[in-house]
């Protein structure tokens, strides 16, 4: 069985940014698989990498030194890293870590991106 399985990951790519919409549990099974993704995500011409957790149920310890390392990847590439707003349990460990006070949280990726990358010309 794949310990990932309880953890969707959806990759969204633009010109400018990557998206990915996590639902489900990032816990020590499937924080592997996430840092593949953001690995990945912290690309050359990426400005803004956007990790919305407004689906995700649940995240543990592990979960949340993933984010810290994909921040402090995202930071060393010149990249912005912004969490969108995740549930009552997601917001209390970012409380509790005093992780939220590092963070550039959002309730929406909308809140974060300037309106040109929203809607390029053109389209």
């Amino acid at each position: 069985m794949d310990n990932s399985s309880h953890l969707q990951i959806e990759v969204n790519r633009s010109a400018h940014s990557t998206v990915l919409v996590l639902a489900g549990e990032l816990d020590i099974a499937s924080a592997p698989a996430l840092d593949e993704q953001l690995e990945q995500a912290i690309g050359p011409d990426v400005a803004f990498v956007i990790v919305d957790l407004r689906a995700l149920q649940f995240m543990d310890s592990t979960g949340l030194a993933t984010m810290i390392r994909a921040w402090q990847a995202a930071r060393k590439a010149g990249r912005r890293f912004v969490i969108v707003r995740g549930g009552p349990q997601v917001d209390r460990l970012f409380e509790l870590t005093s992780t939220d006070e590092q963070f550039v949280i959002v309730d929406a990726p909308e809140d974060v991106l300037p309106v040109e990358l929203q809607h390029p010309a053109g389209s």
